[in-house]
């Protein structure tokens, strides 16, 4: 394939993939790598389309093969959206039936997306996944805006969809980045009301976390780190946050000068995931800063912790 497309001969590899489909019809990456020729390569949106359609008969529930298929419509309406712009510059007439406004804005690509919820429904990551597509584009932020708007009305009590929805408050240019920050806030604090599960907890919780270390004003990042202890300590009582994010709880405490509080949230943590191995280094560690200052009941309970530590951790965890 490499050595036809090297050598232009289109016609020759196209002859290729028509025969490798009869043989691979039941591979879906083989119709979309060939729909991905015909559109790109030979440049041509009706081949790419007939083959994803007959991709769909053999394989009507494959993801990749509705996303491709939402892809290239959107490719398609791009295209014309970029050769019209090209006619109007130069006052040349067009033909308006090819031109329609519903083709460049994507009409064709609504369908599909409609489509393939109808074939593979009750998936929310599946419903997301067509928003990435859509962000390859200039020209789709009515769809996006639709989208998002039906996956929130058909999931619900989705954590992943509540935490796209939170987080895309960050992309909206209504207002300065810590006003854009508070409506994310404001979005995760119903999730977290609503649902209050553990997962929707530490999503919120890794968002906070990650604000911290972004860019803005002194003042900004007090705020951000007030907001990060704030949750990160609601969520503790509510649920059992991951390891990962206790693991930063602690070190997030140390940066802020809160040695007690960073302490008992290694024992905290411990408690939640007692073979966790890293969560006990870095309580062990804790105390071990602790004798440094030459607290002598502070020796005692680290030879405790071990002890504890040796106890509670599974062999099969701490063995590299």
């Amino acid at each position: 394939m490499e050595f036809l497309k090297k050598w232009n001969k289109k016609i020759m590899l196209s002859k290729m993939l028509t025969k490798m489909l009869k043989i691979h019809g039941n591979n879906p990456g083989m119709w979309i790598m060939a729909s991905k020729f015909e559109m790109e390569d030979n440049n041509s949106s009706e081949n790419a389309r007939s083959l994803l359609l007959r991709a769909l008969r053999h394989h009507p529930t494959s993801q990749k093969i509705w996303q491709e298929y939402f892809r290239m419509e959107l490719m398609h309406a791009d295209k014309i959206r970029k050769r019209w712009a090209l006619l109007k510059q130069g006052n040349m007439k067009t033909d308006e039936e090819e031109m329609t406004d519903n083709v460049m804005e994507g009409l064709a690509a609504k369908v599909v997306y409609k489509k393939a919820l109808q074939a593979i429904s009750n998936d929310a990551n599946f419903h997301m996944s067509f928003i990435p597509i859509l962000k390859q584009f200039d020209f789709t932020q009515k769809l996006e805006d639709e989208i998002y708007a039906n996956v929130q009305t058909s999931h619900p009590s989705n954590e992943i969809v509540w935490d796209a929805i939170a987080r895309r408050c960050l992309t909206l240019k209504t207002g300065e980045q810590e006003e854009l920050e508070e409506q994310c806030y404001k979005v995760y604090e119903e999730a977290s009301t609503k649902l209050n599960t553990d997962k929707i907890w530490c999503l919120y919780a890794a968002f906070c976390l990650e604000r911290i270390d972004q860019n803005g004003s002194s003042n900004l990042k007090e705020k951000r780190a007030e907001q990060a202890t704030q949750v990160l300590t609601t969520a503790g009582k509510h649920s059992k946050l991951s390891v990962d994010i206790y693991n930063k709880w602690v070190r997030l405490l140390l940066r802020l000068g809160m040695l007690e509080k960073a302490t008992a949230t290694a024992v905290m943590a411990t408690e939640a995931y007692q073979d966790s191995v890293a969560l006990w280094i870095q309580r062990l560690t804790l105390y071990s800063a602790l004798l440094e200052t030459g607290d002598k009941s502070s020796k005692k309970m680290m030879c405790q912790l071990i002890d504890e530590a040796v106890m509670k951790v599974r062999p099969e965890v701490s063995n590299p």
